[in-house]
C-alpha cells in the first residue's frame, strides 16, 4: 500500500511520466505499483484541479524507506552547529576553510575539522550567500542589517562594509578585477571597487533577490521581482532586458539566480512555474527554450557534463532537459520526484552525477543522487543510514575539489559528507559556479615570453576571461627587430599588434632579432643601448640609422652587404667593413681613396693620408 500524505502545494502539476513510474517501481520505490499505475491514468483524465492535487499527493508519498539494496558511497565527516537556521550556502578557500552565514547574525568560518575558526558579526540575519575574493584573502556577505561586509578570511576582522536602503539577501559576485557586484531590496544593483567604494549603482525598479552570474566580456545577469531578467554591462549600462510572461495564479518573480554556459546562453527559473534558456545576441535577447513546471522554480539551474539542464521545482521534481532543443517547448531528458525543494540548488559531480536534498514528507529530508540518466544511484534515506538530515534543507549544496560536500540546515548545523569525487568540469555545476561561489565567468592565462630571453618587451599577458580576444604587443629593443610570434591563438604572426584567442590557457612568445644594423656590425647588447661591435663600442638611439661611436661622435649609418657606408658632416661619406675597419683603413668617398685612421695611438682620432703624407684630425 501507498500512504498519503498532505503536503502544502497549490493546484496546478505536471505529472510524471509513464516512464519515471517505471523506474521507480524498478529501484522497488513504489509498492503496489498497478494500482498506483491505474490511479495515475485516472487522475490525469480528470480535469477539476482538486485531482490534480490528489495526484500529488500521492506523488509526494512514493519515496518510501527504501527496501532495495544500495550502497551509499558517503559518509559523515562532521556537523558544526551554529545558534540560527542555516540559508546561506556555504562557501570554501583554498586551505579548505569554509565560511557560511546563518540567522544568528553571524557569518561562521570552519576549519577544516568542523572547528570555529571564527565569527563575524552583523547587525541582523545573514541569509545571503558568502564569496571569496579572487586570492582568497576577504569574504564578500550581505545581511539583514542593509550592508554588505567586507570580511577578512584570516581573522574574521573588518575590512570595510557597505550600506545599501534595505536588507540584502543577493549573493555577491567577483570578477577577474575582485569588483564586487550585488543586489539589495532597496531595488537598486551595486558595483562595488575591492576597497568598497562604489563604482556605480543601476536602478532596477524592483527589489533583488536572485544573485548576479558574471558572463562574457563582464555582462553581469540577475533577476528582479517582476520577472525581468537584465543584463548590465560592466560600466553599469544596460545591455538588454527581458521580461517573463504572466502566468494565471502566478508570481512571476525571479528568484532563481542564473546559470551561464560559454556559448553566451543564460538559464533560470521563475514563479511563474517556467524554467528558461535565452541566447545574448549582443543587444537584446531571444528565447532558446521554455520549460512549464507545476510550480515555483525559485532554485538556481546547473549545467551537467552531457550538455544538459538539471533544475527543480516546487512542484517536487528534478528535471534534466537539454540545453538545445529544436523548438521553443523543450522536452525533459528525464524528470524524478525529490520532493520539497525551495531554494537549495543541486550540484554536479565530475561523474555527471546529480545531489540534490529534497523532504519528503513526515520529517524526513533525502539526500539523493541520480546518474545523468535519470537512474536513481542511491538515497540517505535507507533503514541504517551513514548519517541524518532532521530538518529542512534551504542551503544549496558545495562540492569541494577535495570530494566533500557541504550544506546547511534548518536545525543550525553545518554538514559535511564525504563523497570522494570532485565536482563536474561543466560550465556551472553548482550555485555560484566553482567553490569560492564568486559566480564569474570561466577564465583562462595568457603566457607571454621572449625567445632567448633578450631583445625587446612585451605586453598583454594576465588572466582575462574565456574566448576573450587579448590584444598583446611586442616592442623591440634599440638594435633589434621584431621577429614574429610563436603559440596557438595568434591571429597575425607577424604583426607587433595582433591578438589572441582564449578559448584555453596560451602561452606565446615573441622572437627579435639583431636589426640589419646590428648584424652587419656584429653586435654584442651591453646593455641599455650600448652595443660591442668590430666598429668598437657604439650606442644606438632608435632602431633605425644614428649610432654615437665613443670615438668617432655621432654617424649616420647605411648597411650595404657586409659592410657600413657612414656619414659625418664633416667628412660626408665614408666606408667601414669588419675586415679593413679592424686594420685601421677606411675609405673615404669625397677623397676617393683609402686612408688610415688611427684610433689607438692619439688620445683624438686622426686619420693618415698616404697620398699627401699628412696626418690630420678626424674633424
Amino acid at each position: 500500500m501507498f500512504i498519503l500524505t498532505k503536503l502544502a502545494h497549490p493546484f496546478g502539476f505536471r505529472f510524471p511520466t509513464i516512464a519515471n513510474l517505471h523506474a521507480q517501481k524498478d529501484c522497488g520505490l513504489v509498492e503496489n505499483y498497478s494500482i498506483l499505475l491505474a490511479l495515475k491514468r485516472f487522475l490525469q483524465i480528470q480535469s477539476h484541479a482538486y485531482f490534480k492535487y490528489l495526484w500529488y499527493i500521492v506523488s509526494a508519498s512514493l519515496i518510501l524507506p527504501s527496501a532495495w539494496a544500495q550502497t551509499i558511497p558517503a559518509t559523515l565527516s562532521w556537523t558544526s552547529e551554529t545558534q540560527g537556521i542555516i540559508f546561506s550556502s556555504p562557501v570554501i578557500d583554498e586551505k579548505g576553510i569554509v565560511y557560511v552565514g546563518s540567522n544568528d547574525n553571524n557569518l561562521t568560518a570552519f576549519n577544516t575539522d568542523g572547528s570555529i575558526k571564527w565569527t563575524f558579526t552583523t547587525g541582523n540575519w545573514v541569509d545571503s550567500s558568502p564569496a571569496l575574493s579572487k586570492d582568497g584573502s576577504t569574504v564578500y556577505v550581505g545581511s539583514w542589517d542593509n550592508y554588505l561586509y567586507a570580511v577578512n578570511t584570516d581573522d574574521g576582522s573588518l575590512n570595510w562594509s557597505f550600506e545599501t536602503s534595505s536588507y540584502i539577501t543577493s549573493s555577491p559576485a567577483v570578477d577577474l578585477n575582485d569588483r564586487v557586484y550585488f543586489g539589495s531590496m532597496d531595488s537598486i544593483f551595486y558595483a562595488l571597487e575591492s576597497n568598497g567604494s562604489l563604482i556605480w549603482e543601476y536602478f532596477v525598479g524592483q527589489p533583488v533577490f536572485s544573485s548576479p552570474a558574471i558572463g562574457d566580456n563582464g555582462t553581469l545577469y540577475f533577476g528582479d521581482e517582476n520577472g525581468t531578467l537584465h543584463a548590465i554591462n560592466s560600466d553599469g549600462t544596460v545591455k538588454w532586458t527581458y521580461e517573463v510572461e504572466d502566468v494565471v495564479d502566478t508570481n512571476k518573480s525571479i528568484l532563481s539566480s542564473p546559470a551561464l554556459d560559454t556559448s553566451g546562453n543564460i538559464y533560470f527559473g521563475s514563479g511563474n512555474g517556467f524554467c528558461y534558456s535565452l541566447s545574448d545576441d549582443g543587444d537584446s535577447a531571444s528565447l532558446n527554450w521554455k520549460y512549464e513546471t507545476g510550480d515555483r522554480v525559485d532554485s538556481s539551474p546547473v549545467l551537467g557534463i552531457n550538455d544538459e539542464v538539471f533544475f527543480v521545482s516546487r512542484d517536487g521534481y528534478m528535471r534534466s532537459l537539454p540545453t538545445f532543443s529544436a523548438t521553443s517547448e523543450n522536452l525533459p531528458n528525464w524528470e524524478v520526484f525529490v520532493g520539497d525543494v525551495f531554494y537549495s540548488t543541486p550540484v554536479v559531480d565530475e561523474n555527471g552525477r546529480v545531489y540534490v536534498i529534497g523532504y519528503t514528507g513526515g520529517g524526513e529530508n533525502h539526500l539523493f543522487a541520480y546518474d545523468a540518466n535519470g537512474a536513481k544511484a542511491w538515497d540517505s534515506n535507507v533503514s541504517s543510514p551513514p548519517f541524518e538530515i532532521p530538518s529542512v534543507v534551504d542551503s544549496s549544496l558545495l562540492l569541494s575539489d577535495d570530494g566533500d560536500l557541504y550544506f546547511g540546515c534548518f536545525d543550525k548545523k553545518l554538514y559535511c559528507i564525504e563523497l570522494g569525487v570532485a565536482p563536474a568540469d561543466s560550465h556551472w555545476p553548482m550555485f555560484g559556479r566553482t567553490p569560492s561561489r564568486n559566480s564569474d565567468w570561466p577564465a583562462n592565462e595568457l603566457t607571454i615570453s621572449i625567445s632567448n630571453s633578450t631583445g625587446g618587451v612585451v605586453s598583454g599577458d594576465g588572466i582575462y576571461y574565456k574566448n576573450s580576444l587579448v590584444s598583446i604587443t611586442a616592442t623591440p629593443h634599440i638594435g633589434y627587430s621584431f621577429a614574429g610570434w610563436t603559440g596557438e591563438g595568434v591571429a597575425s604572426p607577424d604583426s607587433v599588434s595582433t591578438t589572441v584567442s582564449l578559448t584555453e590557457n596560451r602561452t606565446v612568445a615573441a622572437q627579435f632579432s639583431l636589426s640589419p644594423l646590428s648584424l652587419a656590425l656584429s653586435a654584442e647588447d651591453l646593455g641599455d643601448r650600448w652595443f660591442d661591435t668590430w666598429m668598437g663600442t657604439v650606442f644606438q638611439v632608435s632602431s633605425s640609422s644614428w649610432i654615437f661611436h665613443t670615438q668617432l661622435g655621432w654617424i649616420f649609418t647605411h648597411v650595404q652587404g657586409t659592410g657600413i657606408w657612414a656619414w659625418q658632416e664633416e667628412v660626408g661619406w665614408f666606408w667601414v667593413d669588419p675586415v679593413t675597419f679592424p686594420q685601421g683603413f677606411t675609405w673615404v668617398y669625397s677623397m676617393e681613396r683609402w686612408i688610415f685612421l688611427d684610433l689607438e695611438d692619439s688620445a683624438m682620432p686622426r686619420y693618415y693620408d698616404y697620398e699627401n703624407n699628412s696626418w690630420l684630425s678626424w674633424p
